[in-house]
């Protein structure tokens, strides 16, 4: 079963929305559906618009919300193509869900879990995970680009050691390059695994962690483009939200949550370009709300030890 992480918190800063933002929120990424049917429950106003980019968790999410009397909609797509795919399905969204026009500006709420799904993570043949044995594939979205596979066997080997150092793997980057290009073609997640094992002395491995945790961590990342997704979210929420309108993200490892930092740190500063059309107050775009990432409790480890790197960061429109 799927656990929402950090869903108690996410709750609380939609609850404290400003009267002036809309109850109009965008999830970015439905995976199970946990956060999207809890928003959902907080009031009868409510109205949400989800997007992913696993056609399996857009399906599930639609069946889910069927008892929710046309208060949601469910679409496939990349939360990096978010403004365009919204402006052009906006008068069918609106037409199901009651909205105003055009969704330039439109959300009181955006919330981006970054993380997987248990549905995703447990399933053999997305190759997400290094516990069990399956195909090196890897993609969110199974139905385009190319897999883990596919990727890992066409690349040179300073090309992986690059990709590999990218996505957080350290100096046994070209160790694990090396052994790749000696061990190809790689087909299973096992195969990736061994390569681990083979290419990181034990000396160098944190207690109580798998060597192919972070080389599995830069591989998907490359495979679904994530950091790029990631900045291309950032750059459209501001046109997207409404005045006094939030914008939650978790993210689930150092790389990701020093992008989101960054940007956050920077509309706060108002760093951002003149012909963005957002009108800014005393120079800046809004506020951090979070001046330290928000973590989960001892209480939420215990009870989903998935949710223990989790950090939230939410930043409020002016």
């Amino acid at each position: 079963m799927h656990i929402p992480v950090l869903a108690e918190q996410v709750i609380g800063f939609f609850n404290e929305l400003s009267p002036e933002a809309p109850r109009l929120i965008l999830d970015c990424t439905l995976g199970g559906g946990g956060h999207a049917i809890q928003l959902l429950a907080t009031a009868q106003q409510v109205r949400l618009v989800g997007l992913d980019r696993d056609r399996q968790a857009v399906e599930r999410c639609r069946e889910r919300f069927a008892g929710s009397g046309q208060r949601a909609a469910a679409l496939h797509a990349n939360f990096s193509d978010a403004a365009a795919v919204l402006e052009d399905c906006w008068d069918t969204l609106a037409g199901e869900l009651g909205l105003g026009a055009g969704p330039e500006r439109a959300f009181g709420f955006i919330l981006a879990d970054l993380g997987f799904s248990s549905f995703q993570i447990d399933s053999a043949d997305r190759g997400l995970s290094f516990q069990g044995n399956g195909p090196l594939d890897m993609r969110l979205d199974q139905s385009q680009g190319q897999t883990a596979a596919e990727l890992l066997n066409s690349l040179d080997e300073r090309e992986i050691s690059r990709l590999l150092r990218r996505g957080g793997v350290g100096s046994e980057a070209s160790a694990v390059a090396r052994e790749i290009v000696k061990r190809r073609p790689l087909r299973t997640t096992a195969d990736l695994v061994a390569v681990c094992e083979k290419s990181v002395p034990q000396a160098r491995r944190s207690p109580g962690r798998s060597p192919a945790t972070t080389v599995f961590q830069a591989v998907r990342i490359e495979v679904n483009q994530e950091f790029a997704a990631i900045e291309a979210l950032l750059r459209a929420a501001p046109e997207l939200l409404s005045p006094r309108g939030r914008l939650a993200v978790i993210s689930f490892h150092s790389l990701e949550d020093q992008l989101v930092a960054k940007a956050m740190r920077k509309w706060q500063r108002s760093e951002m370009p003149a012909k963005l059309p957002v009108k800014q107050v005393n120079d800046t775009l809004g506020k951090l709300l979070t001046a330290n990432a928000v973590t989960p409790t001892e209480e939420e480890i215990e009870a989903n030890p998935r949710s223990r790197s989790a950090r939230l960061r939410v930043f409020e429109m002016h």
